[in-house]
Protein backbone atom coordinates (compact mmCIF):
# COMPACT_ATOMS: atom_id res chain seq x y z
CA UNK A 1 0.00 0.00 0.00
CA UNK A 2 2.80 2.57 0.94
CA UNK A 3 4.82 1.48 -2.40
CA UNK A 4 1.47 2.43 -4.19
CA UNK A 5 1.14 5.39 -2.31
CA UNK A 6 4.63 6.79 -3.74
CA UNK A 7 3.88 5.27 -6.92
CA UNK A 8 1.21 7.25 -7.49
CA UNK A 9 2.42 10.48 -5.97
CA UNK A 10 5.36 9.80 -8.55
CA UNK A 11 3.09 9.86 -11.66
CA UNK A 12 1.02 13.02 -10.50
CA UNK A 13 4.65 14.80 -9.99
CA UNK A 14 5.26 14.12 -12.98
CA UNK A 15 1.73 14.87 -14.60
CA UNK A 16 1.89 18.17 -13.40
CA UNK A 17 5.57 18.79 -14.69
CA UNK A 18 4.77 17.87 -18.16
CA UNK A 19 1.72 20.15 -18.08
CA UNK A 20 4.10 22.88 -17.17
CA UNK A 21 6.01 22.45 -19.34
CA UNK A 22 3.69 21.51 -22.41
CA UNK A 23 0.74 23.78 -21.69
CA UNK A 24 0.39 27.14 -23.56
CA UNK A 25 -0.24 30.14 -21.99
CA UNK A 26 -3.25 29.82 -22.36
CA UNK A 27 -3.91 26.76 -20.79
CA UNK A 28 -1.49 27.92 -17.28
CA UNK A 29 -4.02 31.25 -17.27
CA UNK A 30 -7.32 29.19 -17.20
CA UNK A 31 -6.15 26.49 -14.72
CA UNK A 32 -4.72 29.02 -12.44
CA UNK A 33 -7.66 29.66 -9.84
CA UNK A 34 -7.92 34.03 -10.84
CA UNK A 35 -9.50 33.76 -14.09
CA UNK A 36 -13.18 34.83 -13.36
CA UNK A 37 -16.34 35.11 -15.52
CA UNK A 38 -17.61 38.44 -17.02
CA UNK A 39 -20.74 37.87 -14.60
CA UNK A 40 -18.05 37.90 -11.45
CA UNK A 41 -16.29 40.59 -13.12
CA UNK A 42 -20.09 42.60 -13.16
CA UNK A 43 -20.44 41.67 -9.50
CA UNK A 44 -17.14 43.25 -8.42
CA UNK A 45 -17.64 46.18 -10.31
CA UNK A 46 -21.07 46.81 -8.93
CA UNK A 47 -20.56 46.07 -5.69
CA UNK A 48 -17.77 48.75 -5.97
CA UNK A 49 -19.62 51.11 -7.45
CA UNK A 50 -23.07 50.86 -5.48
CA UNK A 51 -21.22 49.73 -2.19
CA UNK A 52 -18.59 52.12 -1.84
CA UNK A 53 -17.53 54.98 -4.78
CA UNK A 54 -20.86 56.93 -3.80
CA UNK A 55 -19.32 57.12 -0.34
CA UNK A 56 -15.72 58.13 -1.55
CA UNK A 57 -17.54 60.49 -3.80
CA UNK A 58 -19.27 62.61 -0.47
CA UNK A 59 -16.23 62.15 1.75
CA UNK A 60 -14.01 63.68 -1.45
CA UNK A 61 -16.43 66.54 -1.81
CA UNK A 62 -16.75 66.71 2.26
CA UNK A 63 -13.30 67.03 2.23
CA UNK A 64 -12.30 69.42 -0.38
CA UNK A 65 -15.49 71.49 -0.91
CA UNK A 66 -15.90 70.28 -4.70
CA UNK A 67 -19.30 68.98 -6.31
CA UNK A 68 -19.35 66.05 -9.34
CA UNK A 69 -16.21 64.33 -8.06
CA UNK A 70 -16.46 61.13 -9.86
CA UNK A 71 -13.50 58.35 -8.03
CA UNK A 72 -11.61 56.04 -9.66
CA UNK A 73 -12.89 53.55 -11.85
CA UNK A 74 -9.55 51.79 -12.53
CA UNK A 75 -5.71 52.29 -12.67
CA UNK A 76 -4.01 51.70 -15.93
CA UNK A 77 -1.17 50.21 -15.94
CA UNK A 78 0.51 49.02 -19.69
CA UNK A 79 2.25 46.05 -20.80
CA UNK A 80 5.79 47.65 -21.03
CA UNK A 81 5.31 49.30 -17.95
CA UNK A 82 4.66 46.61 -16.14
CA UNK A 83 7.28 44.56 -17.62
CA UNK A 84 10.21 46.80 -17.14
CA UNK A 85 9.26 46.79 -13.58
CA UNK A 86 9.42 42.91 -13.50
CA UNK A 87 12.75 42.89 -14.87
CA UNK A 88 13.72 45.60 -12.65
CA UNK A 89 12.61 43.53 -9.40
CA UNK A 90 14.16 40.28 -11.49
CA UNK A 91 17.73 42.60 -11.59
CA UNK A 92 17.51 43.36 -7.77
CA UNK A 93 16.97 39.61 -7.08
CA UNK A 94 19.87 38.98 -9.35
CA UNK A 95 21.81 41.29 -6.87
CA UNK A 96 21.16 40.14 -4.16
CA UNK A 97 21.99 36.44 -4.81
CA UNK A 98 23.36 34.34 -2.44
CA UNK A 99 20.70 36.37 0.57
CA UNK A 100 18.91 33.94 2.22
CA UNK A 101 15.87 35.24 1.47
CA UNK A 102 16.72 37.27 -2.22
CA UNK A 103 13.39 36.05 -4.68
CA UNK A 104 10.72 37.92 -4.88
CA UNK A 105 7.88 36.17 -4.96
CA UNK A 106 5.43 38.83 -6.09
CA UNK A 107 3.77 42.36 -6.11
CA UNK A 108 2.13 43.36 -3.38
CA UNK A 109 -0.92 46.25 -5.25
CA UNK A 110 -1.39 48.80 -2.44
CA UNK A 111 -4.65 50.99 -2.00
CA UNK A 112 -3.53 54.47 -1.72
CA UNK A 113 -4.58 58.48 -2.49
CA UNK A 114 -3.03 61.66 -3.28
CA UNK A 115 -2.78 64.27 -0.82
CA UNK A 116 -4.87 67.42 -0.89
CA UNK A 117 -2.19 69.54 -2.81
CA UNK A 118 -1.53 66.77 -5.35
CA UNK A 119 -1.14 68.49 -8.90
CA UNK A 120 0.06 66.57 -12.23
CA UNK A 121 -0.57 68.57 -15.41
CA UNK A 122 0.43 65.30 -17.25
CA UNK A 123 0.99 62.08 -16.94
CA UNK A 124 4.20 59.37 -18.01
CA UNK A 125 3.82 58.41 -21.60
CA UNK A 126 1.79 55.27 -22.17
CA UNK A 127 4.44 52.91 -23.21
CA UNK A 128 2.81 52.03 -26.74
CA UNK A 129 5.24 50.96 -29.32
CA UNK A 130 8.08 53.12 -27.67
CA UNK A 131 11.43 52.34 -28.85
CA UNK A 132 13.81 54.01 -26.77
CA UNK A 133 14.26 55.15 -23.38
CA UNK A 134 13.93 58.82 -24.14
CA UNK A 135 10.39 58.54 -25.54
CA UNK A 136 9.66 56.38 -22.48
CA UNK A 137 10.50 59.00 -20.54
CA UNK A 138 8.73 61.73 -22.41
CA UNK A 139 4.88 63.61 -20.79
CA UNK A 140 1.86 62.97 -23.00
CA UNK A 141 0.48 66.04 -24.17
CA UNK A 142 -2.84 65.73 -22.29
CA UNK A 143 -4.59 67.41 -19.10
CA UNK A 144 -5.26 64.63 -16.51
CA UNK A 145 -7.80 66.54 -14.08
CA UNK A 146 -7.91 67.05 -10.88
CA UNK A 147 -5.70 64.56 -8.45
CA UNK A 148 -5.95 66.27 -4.99
CA UNK A 149 -6.93 63.20 -2.70
CA UNK A 150 -7.15 61.01 -6.07
CA UNK A 151 -7.74 56.89 -5.15
CA UNK A 152 -4.94 55.29 -6.91
CA UNK A 153 -2.32 51.95 -6.13
CA UNK A 154 0.88 51.58 -5.70
CA UNK A 155 3.05 48.71 -6.29
CA UNK A 156 5.50 46.89 -3.96
CA UNK A 157 7.57 43.63 -4.54
CA UNK A 158 7.41 40.81 -1.37
CA UNK A 159 9.91 38.09 -0.40
CA UNK A 160 9.29 34.79 1.04
CA UNK A 161 9.90 34.97 5.01
CA UNK A 162 10.93 31.71 5.46
CA UNK A 163 11.58 31.01 9.40
CA UNK A 164 10.15 27.74 10.64
CA UNK A 165 9.26 29.65 13.92
CA UNK A 166 7.70 32.95 12.34
CA UNK A 167 4.19 34.05 13.62
CA UNK A 168 2.60 33.59 10.08
CA UNK A 169 -0.51 31.36 10.31
CA UNK A 170 -1.09 31.04 6.33
CA UNK A 171 1.25 31.09 3.16
CA UNK A 172 -0.01 34.54 2.10
CA UNK A 173 1.54 36.18 5.28
CA UNK A 174 4.53 34.84 4.70
CA UNK A 175 5.14 37.16 1.43
CA UNK A 176 6.11 40.34 2.76
CA UNK A 177 6.28 43.60 1.28
CA UNK A 178 9.74 45.17 1.07
CA UNK A 179 12.18 47.74 0.89
CA UNK A 180 16.15 47.22 0.82
CA UNK A 181 18.66 48.99 3.25
CA UNK A 182 21.83 49.00 1.18
CA UNK A 183 25.14 49.09 2.59
CA UNK A 184 26.85 50.45 -0.29
CA UNK A 185 26.83 53.62 -1.35
CA UNK A 186 27.49 52.90 -5.09
CA UNK A 187 25.24 49.77 -5.14
CA UNK A 188 22.03 50.97 -3.40
CA UNK A 189 20.02 48.01 -4.59
CA UNK A 190 21.74 45.68 -2.69
CA UNK A 191 21.55 45.01 1.02
CA UNK A 192 18.66 43.64 3.64
CA UNK A 193 14.84 42.96 2.66
CA UNK A 194 13.37 45.23 5.33
CA UNK A 195 9.86 44.65 6.25
CA UNK A 196 7.60 47.86 4.33
CA UNK A 197 4.41 48.11 6.27
CA UNK A 198 6.13 49.14 9.38
CA UNK A 199 7.26 52.19 8.04
CA UNK A 200 3.78 52.82 5.68
CA UNK A 201 2.01 52.62 9.11
CA UNK A 202 4.18 55.07 11.36
CA UNK A 203 2.94 57.66 11.30
CA UNK A 204 5.38 60.15 11.20
CA UNK A 205 6.80 59.18 8.33
CA UNK A 206 9.23 62.18 8.20
CA UNK A 207 10.76 61.15 11.54
CA UNK A 208 10.95 57.50 9.76
CA UNK A 209 12.57 58.47 6.71
CA UNK A 210 15.74 60.05 8.54
CA UNK A 211 15.70 57.14 10.68
CA UNK A 212 16.11 55.09 7.70
CA UNK A 213 19.60 56.24 6.18
CA UNK A 214 20.37 54.18 3.84
CA UNK A 215 17.20 52.81 1.91
CA UNK A 216 15.94 51.85 -1.36
CA UNK A 217 12.19 52.02 -2.71
CA UNK A 218 11.42 49.47 -4.82
CA UNK A 219 7.81 50.89 -5.27
CA UNK A 220 5.61 52.29 -8.47
CA UNK A 221 3.51 55.13 -9.03
CA UNK A 222 2.09 57.57 -11.13
CA UNK A 223 0.14 55.32 -13.64
CA UNK A 224 -2.30 56.51 -15.41
CA UNK A 225 -5.97 57.33 -12.93
CA UNK A 226 -9.29 56.47 -14.61
CA UNK A 227 -11.13 58.62 -14.26
CA UNK A 228 -10.05 61.99 -14.59
CA UNK A 229 -10.11 61.65 -18.09
CA UNK A 230 -8.34 63.68 -21.02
Amino acid sequence: MKNLKIKQLFYATITALMFYSCASPIEIYEKSGHAITMKQSHILYENYNENLKPIIEKTQNSILQREGYEGTEYVLISIQQLENYIRFLKEVEKTNKGNENNKVTGIAIFLGAHDKTKTLSSMPKFNHNIKSFEEMNEKNDRLVGDMRHRETVFLAPTFRENHKDSIFTNEFQRHIPFFIEYTDQNNKYKGTYKYLLPYLRNKKTESATRSLERNSSLNADEFNIMPPRQ
